[in-house]
């Protein structure tokens, strides 16, 4: 078991050891997915403008290659 589930288990009344344990988890699963769509968001924004900026220096070369192959 996690050590945050035995502190709490601990801490409380054998009759609301359940209640606790419960809270403990729900607790923890709600950090869980505010973390996961936090760091999710975080990564969307990051990728999102990496690859606009790649595709920019992308395009850049594209120009220049049909800039190139316009003039033969």
């Amino acid at each position: 078991m996690q050590v945050l589930i035995i502190a709490v288990q601990n801490a409380v009344d054998y009759r609301e050891l359940g209640v606790a344990t419960s809270n403990a988890i729900l607790f923890r699963f709600i950090g869980g997915s505010l973390g996961a769509a936090l760091l999710g968001a975080v990564l969307a924004t990051q990728l999102d403008a990496n690859a606009s900026a790649s595709t920019m220096s992308k395009s850049t070369s594209w120009d220049e290659e049909e800039k190139l192959t316009q003039r033969f």
